[in-house]
């Protein structure tokens, strides 16, 4: 998913783990972005992160994973075979691939853990990110101009264009009580005042009783409706000022 800005966002943590000092032995990620430890099922731990990022650097540049087949459908244990049976520079790169993005791809893709580029200071140290002559502080702080920015400014533009507001959308700015909003921010406050519409409530006085409507139709419509209705009310009210 990406932003307005062209940027990458981070929907959910569904497949998210936090990793002590122990190892963890759950399957907990998508088939095939798992580490051969966790598929073999020894116990786990942060490496299993930089794996997945070399499945997710090969997948950005070919469109699909190194250890499945988008041709067929294949189950889950075929693909697990393939990840329990990598061995070390075995996996076989698409011709464009150049020198360097091959030896990081490796490294990151390394079957051993211990063996594995592990640290982000490694990644990015590695000859083929330094050679692409990434900025990451400008990264980080989001002064890159993201490649696909142009691309996404143009289709929110449209979506806008093409968004025709309901009439029940709209609604009166709130004038209720304030206190609701305490808290937040004076921009986000007239945010949601606005979401809300203060509506008109009839109140009834202490006096005045609710009756259910009698078959038959309204008092206003019915006669009889009418005096059956005045004299619960007149009922009523005589049972109230009654002595207890």
């Amino acid at each position: 998913m990406l932003g307005a800005d062209g940027y990458a966002l981070l929907m959910d943590l569904r497949f998210a783990r936090e990793v002590d000092t122990n190892k963890l032995f759950d399957v907990c990620g998508l088939t095939p972005y798992l580490a051969p430890e966790q598929v073999s099922g020894q116990g786990h731990g942060q490496a299993v992160d930089y794996w997945a990022l070399g499945i997710l650097v090969y997948e950005m540049l070919t469109g699909e994973t190194p250890f499945s087949d988008s041709t067929i459908k294949e189950s889950e244990e075929a693909i697990y075979e393939r990840i329990a049976s990598h061995l070390t520079g075995e996996l076989v790169y698409p011709d464009k691939f150049s020198f360097e993005l091959v030896g990081v791809l490796d490294r990151l893709l390394e079957p051993l853990p211990s063996n594995r580029l592990c640290t982000s200071k490694a990644f990015r140290e590695c000859e083929w990110i330094m050679e692409s002559g990434m900025q990451w502080g400008q990264l980080e702080s989001g002064a890159m101009r993201a490649p696909f920015a142009d691309a996404m400014s143009a289709r929110i533009d449209e979506a806008r264009k093409a968004f025709q507001p309901s009439s029940c959308l709209t609604a009166a700015p709130f004038r209720g009580n304030e206190q609701w909003f305490d808290g937040f921010t004076s921009q986000l406050k007239e945010e949601i005042a606005q979401s809300f519409t203060q509506r008109p409530r009839r109140v009834r006085a202490p006096s005045e009783e609710w009756s259910p409507p009698l078959p038959g139709g309204t008092p206003e419509a019915d006669p009889a409706a009418a005096s059956a209705r005045a004299k619960m009310k007149a009922k009523s009210l005589n049972h109230a000022a009654s002595p207890q």
